[in-house]
């Protein structure tokens, strides 16, 4: 059983817990984004880039209600229920726990762009569809789960990875309303998935669709693109070579 039919068994079998009225400004904002800008080479000076101050660096994590957290929506993506949120987050807590706060946050924003299809809204191979359970039932769609699950993607989520069970244990966490079970990264990581979602800070590595560690690997497909900033461990790349 591969990692979309299972968590699709654990949302049928966790249905969305109950809560409160939904938010009016959880829209998210599709302005187009800018021209990406130049590699950065500390976290400081991304920091910079976007019109951040720099210091303090480290981010004090929000402990979001887990019972108020409603359904969001997005051009080109379908309808972001709760459990979508979760598996977005327990993405960023397996591909990210270890970054400061801009690290975790630019993940989620590529996240959000391969949703959408990426800065032209062209659909990718790498952005499939997916079968989606929500609280109108089944339907295929481009999600953010289907994003989160794509084969060979997002490494966290293959079969033998280290962080593999340590996904699926904060995903659980987070679909029980277990607050108990859940670290201060695991705050962060639901923290700046539902940051990137609200728009409440811009994204600092915009047109961005790809990453990876340049102390750990050098991919192949990375020659046929264009770095966009480098934040913490991260080199965060987008579609299309530096010509």
């Amino acid at each position: 059983m591969n990692l979309c039919e299972t968590l699709k068994r654990v949302f049928a079998s966790n249905p969305e817990p109950r809560g409160g009225k939904p938010k009016e400004n959880n829209r998210i904002d599709t302005k187009t984004p800018p021209t990406a800008p130049e590699v950065h080479e500390t976290l400081r000076d991304a920091m910079v880039a976007v019109g951040k101050d720099p210091l303090p660096v480290a981010h004090t994590p929000r402990k979001r209600d887990l019972a108020a957290i409603w359904p969001f929506s997005a051009p080109g993506v379908a309808l972001i229920t709760r459990p979508e949120i979760h598996a977005m987050a327990a993405t960023l807590y397996g591909e990210a726990r270890g970054q400061l706060w801009l690290g975790k946050l630019a993940v989620a924003y590529v996240i959000l762009t391969r949703a959408q299809g990426g800065p032209t809204g062209k659909v990718w191979w790498w952005a499939p569809a997916c079968e989606v359970v929500g609280d109108k039932g089944m339907w295929l769609a481009r999600s953010l789960g289907a994003v989160c699950q794509a084969p060979k993607q997002f490494s966290c989520w293959n079969n033998g990875d280290q962080n593999r069970e340590r996904c699926i244990a904060v995903y659980r966490a987070l679909q029980l309303q277990q607050s108990d079970a859940l670290d201060d990264q695991a705050w962060e990581c639901l923290d700046a998935a539902l940051t990137a979602l609200e728009g409440e800070e811009d994204n600092p590595v915009p047109t961005a669709t790809h990453y990876f560690n340049p102390s750990v690997v050098q991919p192949a497909w990375a020659e046929k693109m264009t770095p966009v900033a480098n934040i913490g461990a991260h080199r965060f790349m987008r579609e299309g070579g530096a010509g």
